[in-house]
């Protein structure tokens, strides 16, 4: 028996050990982000509310006045009547430039940040604010649509049908990106960095199929998923306007409008959702529609669209030819994201940033020979040229981008020591990008977000005493995309988008503050850097429709274009001892580091004509009434869909209000079998405890009711590590009134690099309940700790993984835990449920996941994707009774076998799971065989 316990006692010491050393899987636990508690108003137009806090009110002036434009276009494009009234926030509390449109909620977000906006969208764009209303606001006009059966549906439902939501990704996000196009006659569906991507395809002859660009799912390969939507989609757009006639996209909407099973398929699915657990869209073959507005089957339609694109590929292979391609070297092969070469001081390395499906985003190393290529430290690095070398080559700082208390996702500076391995953390909510180290290695200059409606400016940080101080500041007109420090530390290179649309190269005297113009011209200029003697300015830039690297002469303002190109050449930096040139290339992976000579001699000399800036005229001025935020303007029940179970039949209806800062839930009905009404409703509100998020929810059958009350507060919130404490207070009444309080905390924390990482979740619950009816207490205490990881193991078909998992449980009541089965708290697969029973319990399981295949197949465009089969051994074991070091070894409840899971996705985008399972269990009869949907053992 001593023996048992000791082994029990140093069995769960060791396996806390290991879970604690391997610390992670999976990815964190998906929490929406808190709004802050800003001073909302709201600005009424004819169709809109504009909802903002007033750092933003001229970019909320700028959205209403876009809105109403985009009201107009998009109801004349679409040939359909947008809803009357949409809210739309304005809201600064992220430095990515984005947005987001909810059709359902008939609600638009658009984040303000206008940090590098040009990098991402293309720099001739005049507004980032507008630009993104007008690519919202599209979504939800688009969505929107109703016709036919879906509208009759709709007068009956409400806004749970949607039959325009059921489409796939690249005709959502790709005709989006093209409406932009319609606006500026400019975007994403033009730029000349999509047009590069789509050149590759066509002279690879490699473009995925259109199923894989239709749907959200795992994606082993290139390109991304985000290329596939965006960027092919809305290429594939555009031809089908231009080449099949003005109308198409309106002409396919209307189709899929009309169609009585994408009517049905959110109504549906929402049934099937509720009844049986499982996601489960029905809807038709999206080809079909393609087909009847342009007459030929989708097929002959994309083999078209790929002609089109090889007669522009091979176009301008044959002008890039005659001009002599550029040799260069290929130093990398890892593809994908590959960002940002950096050589050392010494030049004995260059450092660059990398991020791919299967490694941990971050910075990396890798010798100017190509070996020794090698991660350095994991970080998000959301903008371009976002770390520095020290003078001593001893650290790197870059700007990382996290999570920020519980409103904001900003970037902030971190310092990384070569010699020890260790990160500092510099900043905190300074909103810092484009870190670069002065000379003497004592201060850092950077770029920072002020907010707001304000333009970013310069400042410094001092290392020693970590005080900030502003260096510059910009006009309201001017946006710091990224800069370069001369080598005497005098004088800055910078990239600056300036309003309406002109990324041009600039040069900043440090002590004067006089800011230089070098180019001026639609043209697009980027990521200038240096040669260290100082002569010349390397930057990329958008000429002939092509990114290339470019180079000016200091001394007297010459213009030379270094390299020529076919697909293109970004981020120039040169070698400290002048001879080489690295460089980001583009190919069939992705992207990669090259290398090229430094050689001022063989460049070609070329001319860049100057033009005149238009003057801004300022935010627009509006004669729109403004009020304060009222949330049940926005909160009246949107819909309803009936409820469908066993022996209940009854109806469902929600809502958020715009800033999601409060919800509700309402559902009524009546149960056959109870004889009577039963209902509830479920209240979140993230407003007056903020950041402490509270629920209230409540409940009645024909057998009792229940309350409970909730609070949540997470005292560290960010990307890849959190904390939230949790607390209940409960009173149900079924056969006798009872009390309870319950609390608990969760965590989470990613470690690791490159391929191996893992994710470590813990969770520490405890209740404290009382039974009125029969005056007792009884009390319970869960452990639960998991632990994921992601092995160095991967092929084409994906990572290999190692999960474990140890759940321990206590209470007070006879038989309160079950052991056994292949779902729940305590899962021992090939053991029934309830093999044995207690008031102590303890579990461990282990699993090793392998990939099978990678399918990555639809059935057709219909809303049904195969993603992969993947395979798992496992080994499960548990104690339960009322005290478990009573228990002998024959106790012990052992089982092992084997499961096939697939991953499919229903609806473009919601990810289903079939889990078919051989369980062994020790001293039982025969194998169990399982089929589960939508469920893990852990």
């Amino acid at each position: 028996m001593k023996s048992l316990r000791s082994a029990l006692a140093r069995l769960v010491v060791v396996f806390i050990g290991i879970v604690l050393l391997m610390s992670a899987f999976g990815a964190p636990a998906a929490r929406a982000q808190l709004t802050p508690p800003y001073e909302w108003r709201v600005m009424e137009t004819e169709h809109f509310r504009i909802i903002f806090h007033p750092e933003v009110e001229g970019l909320a002036r700028e959205a209403a006045v876009a809105a109403e434009d985009a009201y107009r276009r998009w109801a004349r494009e679409l040939q359909t009547t947008p809803p009357p009234i949409t809210d739309i926030v304005v809201i600064d509390v992220d430095d990515a430039p984005n947005g987001f449109a909810d059709a359902f909620n008939l609600t638009s977000w658009e984040f303000t940040s206008q940090v590098q906006f040009g990098v991402f969208f293309g720099g001739r764009i005049p507004s980032n604010m507008a630009d993104t209303v007008y690519h919202e606001y599209w979504h939800i006009a688009d969505i929107d649509k109703v016709s036919g059966p879906s509208e009759r549906l709709r007068r009956i439902f409400g806004r749970i049908v949607l039959p325009n939501d059921l489409k796939p990704l690249f005709n959502i996000e790709g005709s989006a990106t093209y409406a932009e196009d319609l606006v500026y006659g400019y975007s994403r569906a033009s730029w000349a960095l999509s047009a590069m991507v789509l050149r590759q395809m066509a002279l690879d002859n490699e473009f995925p199929p259109l199923d894989r660009a239709a749907t959200w799912f795992t994606n082993a390969g290139w390109p991304s998923l985000g290329t596939m939507w965006y960027l092919l989609g809305s290429w594939f757009t555009r031809y089908l306007e231009e080449e099949h006639g003005p109308g198409v996209l309106a002409q396919v909407d209307e189709l899929n409008a009309q169609n009585w099973l994408a009517s049905l398929s959110n109504l549906l699915g929402e049934l099937i959702a509720d009844r049986y657990g499982i996601a489960l869209y029905v809807g038709p073959d999206f080809g079909e529609f393609f087909a009847q507005a342009t007459g030929l089957s989708l097929n002959e339609l994309y083999k078209g669209f790929q002609r089109w694109l090889r007669e522009q590929a091979e176009e301008h292979l044959r002008r890039v030819q005659a001009e002599g391609i550029t040799p260069a070297v290929r130093l990398t092969s890892l593809g994908y994201w590959t960002g940002q070469p950096k050589w050392s001081p010494d030049g004995a390395w260059i450092a660059y940033e990398h991020g791919d499906p299967f490694r941990r985003g971050g910075i990396r190393l890798v010798r100017p020979d190509g070996t020794d290529d090698r991660a350095l430290t994991p970080a998000i690095l959301v903008f371009e040229n976002a770390f520095s070398w020290a003078p001593d080559g001893r650290a790197i700082v870059y700007s990382g981008y996290d999570q920020y208390g519980p409103y904001l996702n900003v970037n902030d500076l971190y310092l990384y020591d070569l010699i020890t391995g260790k990160t500092r953390r510099l900043t905190w909510g300074a909103r810092a990008y484009n870190p670069v180290f002065a000379p003497d290695g004592k201060s850092v200059l950077f770029a920072q977000n002020v907010g707001g409606d304000r333009s970013p400016r310069l400042a410094r940080l001092d290392l020693a005493t970590g005080e900030i101080a502003v260096v510059q500041e910009f006009p309201e007109d001017t946006f710091l995309d990224m800069f370069a420090l001369s080598p005497d530390g005098t004088k800055l290179a910078l990239s600056l988008w300036k309003r309406p649309g002109f990324s041009d190269l600039y040069v900043l005297d440090l002590s004067t503050g006089e800011l230089v113009a070098l180019t001026q011209d639609r043209n697009e200029d980027f990521r200038p850097t240096w040669s260290p003697d100082g002569q010349y300015i390397l930057f990329d830039s958008i000429r002939e429709g092509t990114f290339n690297l470019y180079a000016v002469r200091v001394s007297d303002g010459k213009f030379f274009r270094v390299t020529n190109v076919v697909s293109g050449a970004f981020a120039p930096t040169v070698s400290p001892d002048g001879t080489q040139i690295a460089f980001i290339g583009y190919g069939s992976d992705g992207y990669d580091v090259y290398l090229l000579p430094y050689d001022p001699a063989s460049w070609k000399p070329v001319e860049f004509s100057q033009e005149p800036i238009p003057e801004w005229e300022g935010y627009p001025e509006v004669s729109y009434p403004v009020r304060p935020y009222d949330p049940l303007a926005t909160m009246r029940p949107k819909y309803w869909v009936p409820v469908l179970r066993d022996t209940q039949v009854g109806v469902r209806t929600s809502a958020w209000d715009a800033l999601y800062r409060h919800y509700y839930e309402i559902e009524l009905g009546y149960d056959r079998e109870g004889g009577g009404p039963f209902g509830s409703l479920f209240y979140l509100n993230e407003e007056h405890l903020a950041p402490v998020r509270a629920s209230l929810s409540l409940g009645f059958d024909p057998w009792g009711d229940w309350e409970s009350l909730s609070l949540e507060y997470s005292p560290v919130a960010q990307f890849f590590r959190e904390h939230t404490l949790w607390l209940s207070l409960d009173r149900s009444n079924y056969g006798g009134v009872s009390y309870s309080i319950s609390g608990g905390w969760e965590a989470f924390r990613r470690v690791g690099k490159d391929l191996y990482w893992n994710d470590l979740r813990a969770s520490l619950s405890g209740s404290l309940s009382y039974d009125a009816e029969n005056a007792e207490w009884s009390r319970e205490v869960t452990l639960d700790l998991r632990s994921y990881a992601h092995l160095p193991l991967v092929d084409a078909r994906g990572p290999h993984r190692l999960a474990a998992k140890l759940a321990v449980g206590w209470s007070d009541v006879p038989e309160n835990f079950a052991l056994g089965g292949d779902r729940g708290p305590f899962p021992v697969r090939g053991q029934p449920r309830g093999v044995a029973e207690g008031s102590q319990i303890v579990a461990l399981s282990a699993e090793y996941r392998y990939p099978i295949v990678s399918v990555e197949r639809g059935w057709g465009l219909r809303p049904f994707f195969l993603d992969d089969v993947r395979g798992a051994f496992f080994l499960d074991a548990g104690l339960a009774g009322e005290d478990l070091f009573a228990l002998g070894p024959e106790d012990l409840k052992l089982g092992f076998g084997m499961e096939i899971r697939i991953s499919l996705v229903t609806g473009y985008a919601v990810p289903q799971g079939i889990r078919l399972g051989v369980a062994y269990g020790l001293g039982q009869e025969a194998p169990v065989y399982y089929l589960r949907f939508n469920s893990a053992a852990f």
